[in-house]
């Protein structure tokens, strides 16, 4: 949590906090006039003033027409000046991280957070309870935003939904349906796989394999499907049928072990579409990681890396631990932003908290899309 600055502006915020932190200042109750708290504080009355219109701006007080007050429905000052977070992820320095980890978002809006000079507040929604957090949400936090995993799981979005009735801002990482009556910041997976099936036309690539490792419906792969059929349409190439292929973990304390096995797996699915007829010049890969497999496991029997390339996406494979163990890897991936997504998260609480952001009746919730990048690995 961030320290308290010194200046004259932050001591006149910090009186009016403590003297509300200590029920000196009750809800509702009208404050001191700028020049009284000037005097206390021993400020000019422009720094009073200017301390005063922050605290308007943070929601904590409101201008009538005959001086401000304590909102009536305020909380505590430290919950105001605090945003709650929702993660499964442990949190990690940005310097220790890959822009490409899913993490980075987490670490990308706490960094935002603390720039911003507010606290936060890290919450597992598997160990934590509604009502517990409708009391927290009762002090009136500045926002809730929950990262991808927490806002998808059933723990996590029970306490999103506990939020309905107290008016705190709430954005959330992702675009799954039930997601849909958020303000949220997501990718756009359809377009990024649209983009990679581009750039491997570009390439000299017209038969396109995507090779999946689930089989699920998730809404991200509906997407990634959407944006790879939408492309061959486009660009009057085969649509071919994706392959389903378990690539699940061996039970063995070998990371080489566990790679070779999946190698071997994805071979044996890959034999019949590489000696067919109809064979592929490229396969997608859903990541980095599973593409390093992929491009290995046709290496293993006997493709030249030149007629089939593999692209990947996450521009995580400089994190995967596979890419000691095998000289093949992705051609291509896509970066996510994810340091912008996580900025972008907290810049949205901030939008829709500020008292001049005014949202239309029965308007629909706030998405914002984060553009990504194509990200060529050959070079």
């Amino acid at each position: 949590m961030t320290a308290f600055s010194s200046s004259p502006r932050e001591r006149v915020k910090r009186t009016l906090r403590d003297w509300i932190d200590s029920g000196q200042l009750s809800r509702g109750e009208k404050l001191p006039s700028e020049r009284e708290l000037a005097k206390i504080c021993q400020v000019a009355r422009m720094t009073a003033r200017a301390a005063l219109v922050e605290l308007e701006e943070e929601n904590l007080i409101k201008r009538g027409k005959v001086g401000r007050r304590l909102k009536p429905d305020s909380g505590s000052w430290l919950m105001t000046s605090t945003i709650i977070i929702l993660s499964h992820e442990r949190f990690i320095d940005l310097d220790k991280l890959h822009s490409g980890d899913e993490t980075y978002v987490l670490a990308s809006a706490v960094h935002k957070i603390e720039k911003y000079g507010l606290h936060f507040l890290s919450l597992n929604p598997s160990v934590s309870d509604v009502d517990s957090f409708k009391r927290m949400l009762a002090e009136k936090p500045r926002g809730v935003l929950a990262t991808y995993s927490a806002a998808e799981s059933l723990r996590g979005q029970a306490l999103l939904a506990s939020e309905k009735g107290h008016r705190v801002p709430v954005v959330v990482h992702g675009n799954a349906p039930p997601l849909d009556k958020y303000n949220r910041v997501a990718s756009d997976q359809s377009q990024g796989s649209k983009d990679i099936v581009h750039w491997l036309v570009a390439n000299g690539r017209k038969r396109i394999l995507r090779l999946w490792s689930i089989t699920e419906k998730h809404h991200w792969i509906q997407q990634r499907d959407s944006g790879y059929e939408a492309a061959v349409r486009e660009l009057g190439i085969p649509l071919l049928q994706k392959v389903h292929v378990p690539l699940n973990r061996l039970n063995s304390q070998s990371l080489e072990d566990d790679f070779n096995h999946r190698v071997r797996v994805v071979a044996g699915y890959l034999l019949e579409h590489i000696n067919g007829p109809g064979r592929p010049d490229a396969i997608m890969a859903l990541n980095d990681m599973e593409a390093g497999i992929i491009a290995t496991a046709c290496s293993f029997l006997g493709v030249d890396p030149d007629d089939i390339i593999v692209s990947g996406y996450d521009n995580l494979w400089k994190d995967s631990p596979f890419r000691f163990l095998t000289q093949r890897q992705p051609s291509v991936t896509v970066d996510k932003n994810n340091a912008k997504l996580g900025e972008e998260l907290v810049r949205l609480i901030f939008d829709i908290s500020s008292p001049d952001f005014q949202s239309p009746a029965n308007a629909k919730p706030i998405q914002r899309v984060i553009p990504h990048t194509v990200v060529d690995l050959r070079t």
